[in-house]
């Protein structure tokens, strides 16, 4: 008990270290990935169009990322083509938008540019979550381990602590 005592504050103030150097770390690294949607209202749609498109989706920006990470789907029985990006960068989010309304004009369907745009960020707070707790326990480890590796008597509590002895007096 006595060892707590003596070194909680150190080994508190290791774990706070290394927890705030993993926010920082995770402050500076940038976002994993961008959600990005965006409605074309679209006339001459034909649905063998709408597929065409996909399938050079698949062969080109999908087999790049290894997923599905790009589409465009007919938005129910209207006159809308909706985009979708899942888990794509911040810097491939015009050029992939470049691509698809090309791939569109491609197969002849006219559109207007996009009539709603939405941008989610997925911040990966898992992962933060989980670097800054893998941080706080090795600065629990730090500390403990600076603490144990400390031997000097310096308060007559010390003394008495390590002895098991009452102290009658100091000089």
């Amino acid at each position: 008990m006595y060892f707590l005592k003596r070194n909680l504050l150190n080994i508190l103030i290791w774990m706070l270290l290394f927890a705030v150097l993993a926010v920082v770390f995770n402050i500076l690294v940038p976002s994993h990935s961008y959600s990005y949607e965006e409605y074309y209202e679209v006339e001459g749609l034909e649905l063998e169009a709408i597929a065409n498109v996909n399938i050079e989706l698949n062969d080109t920006v999908n087999q790049e990322h290894g997923h599905k990470a790009v589409e465009v789907v007919q938005y129910g029985d209207t006159e809308y083509v909706q985009l979708l990006m899942h888990e794509v960068q911040n810097s491939e989010i015009s050029s992939i938008r470049n691509d698809v309304q090309r791939l569109l004009l491609d197969e002849s369907v006219q559109f207007t540019d996009g009539q709603g745009i939405a941008v989610f960020f997925n911040g990966g707070y898992l992962t933060k979550f989980i670097v800054i707790a893998a941080m706080s326990v090795l600065g629990l480890i730090v500390g403990l381990a600076l603490a144990l590796n400390r031997s000097n008597l310096r308060t007559e509590e010390d003394i008495e602590a390590y002895t098991n002895e009452k102290i009658i007096g100091t000089f």
